[in-house]
């Protein structure tokens, strides 16, 4: 597959990323992020916007664990997200079955906490969720904090809501491989 680049900012689309807009005439742009897209539908230039100077726009996922839907966080947690500059580009609830649960976790599998962590996600609804933006992983991992909520710095979503290691609210990958691998169980 020949590399492309964002029609609007110039920036390389990796393999299976971007948004594809095709005009009428069947002209066919790909752009980073939709707001690329928008704005090259205004009719804005790249070059102007501070945004939109090459530095790459990251996907990464993030899932409200079923303790964060039952407590009713989804909402201050969606917030928390886009007060950070983020973009949630999809998302959506649903209940885990055990062989989806296992796959999201397949890292953790053989450790002594794997069996507990599993029963626990698939014990509820949770809310997954395609989250874009500038180092969106690492802000990601910075906005819910460590994963003991004991450790976790009062202002982070774990800190603020966490209870104990497995029921810490929210979990969000942890770096782009762990990120392309988990959206790719979730949004196909």
């Amino acid at each position: 597959m020949p590399a492309r680049n964002c029609s609007f900012c110039g920036q390389e689309l990796e393999p299976g990323t971007g948004v594809m807009f095709v005009k009428r005439d069947g002209t066919v742009y790909f752009f980073c992020s939709s707001k690329c897209e928008r704005n090259f539908k205004l009719g804005r230039k790249g070059r102007k916007l501070k945004w939109a100077r090459g530095e790459k726009v990251e996907r990464t996922f993030v899932m409200i664990k079923p303790d964060g839907v039952r407590a009713g966080l989804t909402e201050e947690i969606r917030s928390r997200i886009l007060k950070a500059g983020l973009r949630i580009v999809s998302s959506k609830k649903m209940k885990l079955d055990r062989t989806l649960a296992e796959q999201l976790y397949s890292p953790h599998k053989g450790k002594p906490f794997f069996e507990e962590l599993v029963k626990f996600i698939c014990s509820g609804q949770v809310e997954v969720m395609m989250v874009e933006g500038k180092k969106a992983i690492s802000k990601m991992r910075e906005l819910i904090g460590p994963t003991d909520p004991s450790q976790a710095p009062r202002g982070t979503i774990r800190g603020d809501f966490g209870k104990s290691i497995t029921e810490n609210v929210i979990h969000a990958a942890d770096s782009p491989e762990s990120a392309e691998r988990e959206l790719k169980l979730f949004f196909k």
